[in-house]
């Protein structure tokens, strides 16, 4: 007869160490492998295959799990161990894994809502927008407006074989037929795709399309980095574009001076730092320094100095502009989730010791 006070099958299942344990492993080996293949595929290749993944095919036919899958694994297996009797009799493993369930569930919202991007910037240029330096995105701009374009843009997820793209405030359809991370124009208007190289900058995104309900109905082959495609839809008049994915920031930063220290005889910048201006959108102004190691915190956006180089226009500076929605939360579960481990587990150890020094008297 079935112990009524036991856990439920499923529950011990799934709350079992072993799992725990196993993933770790595969965990490492995924930290491992992922880290190599960078060298040969570049990083934003090796984190979509390895870190970023639910599903990693080994040789394109079997299907293993990827990082996210495995960390959903080890948080269901810690949060079902959380509601067994064994960790119930063991308060400071109970607490300990707490705080690891909590550690990984800031580190999803952090990775799922954070979004970044770069901005050269000339000296005394401004900025407003930053662009991804990976993700694209499909631009209709509408430039019959009275007193701005409107703009209109298909994410990079929606760029996908088959796809048809409308918006209400669009005056066309578009029908994607292929859309490539890298590609070359191929002979006959054809486009020929490319594997991806490790260096972003070295790609050229480009997308197959067919369009109708304008003045330039049929396929046409769209390059990032090229003209856009000029055509009129309903009396208004368009230019479509693929560009990198751009957002918009709730405030301007302008580059007042760039200052850089250069290892000796060489052009390469040993350290650098920039003079900005922030203007928020009252006209508030605020004026600060951004080095390598002194990133600068604004409306909920981190700046940080990424590279310098001297251009025919003058010295320009690049900056990495991250935005977390959940910066302050997940910063607060970093730092709590660790405190809430080291209490369980110095609770477990000094529950542990009187056994300790028991099982060592009785040797």
């Amino acid at each position: 007869m079935a112990n009524p006070r036991a856990d439920p099958r499923w529950l011990r299942q799934l709350g079992n160490p072993a799992i725990f344990a196993w993933s770790s492993a595969w965990l490492m080996v995924l930290l491992v492998v992922g880290t190599i293949d960078q060298k040969y595929h570049g990083l934003y290749a090796a984190q979509d295959r390895y870190f970023s993944s639910w599903l990693l095919w080994a040789f394109d036919i079997i299907p293993l799990p990827g990082t996210r899958l495995t960390l959903t694994i080890v948080f269901v297996c810690l949060v079902c161990f959380c509601f067994t009797r064994r960790a119930l009799r063991k308060p400071g493993l109970l607490i300990a894994h707490i705080g690891a369930a909590l550690l990984l569930l800031g580190g999803f919202l952090t990775e799922t809502l954070r979004q970044e991007g770069t901005m050269p910037l000339l000296e005394g240029q401004a900025g407003v927008m930053i662009q991804s330096e990976r993700a694209i995105e499909l631009a209709a701009i509408n430039e019959s407006g009275p007193e701005h374009d409107l703009v209109i843009a298909f994410s990079d997820a929606s760029l996908q074989a088959a796809a048809e793209l409308s918006h209400s405030q669009l005056g066309f359809r578009v029908h994607v037929l292929a859309c490539h991370r890298n590609a070359i124009r191929g002979p006959a208007g054809s486009l020929i795709a490319k594997p991806e190289a490790p260096d972003p900058e070295a790609n050229s995104p480009a997308i197959e399309i067919t369009v109708s309900g304008t003045s330039h109905d049929g396929q046409h082959i769209l390059v990032s980095g090229e003209a856009p495609l000029a055509l009129t839809a309903q009396g208004q008049s368009y230019r479509l574009q693929l560009r990198p994915a751009r957002l918009l920031l709730p405030f301007s930063l302008r580059l007042d001076d760039v200052t850089a220290r250069m290892h000796p005889g060489t052009d390469n910048p040993a350290s650098f730092r920039s003079h900005v201006t922030v203007i928020r959108p009252n006209g508030d102004q605020r004026q600060a320094v951004i080095s390598m190691n002194q990133p600068l915190r604004v409306m909920g956006y981190t700046i940080y100095q990424s590279h310098y180089d001297q251009t025919a226009e003058g010295e320009r500076s690049g900056f990495t502009i991250a935005h977390d929605p959940v910066a302050l939360l997940s910063f607060t579960y970093a730092y709590l989730s660790s405190i809430i481990m080291a209490i369980g587990l110095v609770i477990h150890l000094t529950l542990q010791l009187p056994h300790l020094l028991a099982r060592k008297a009785q040797s």
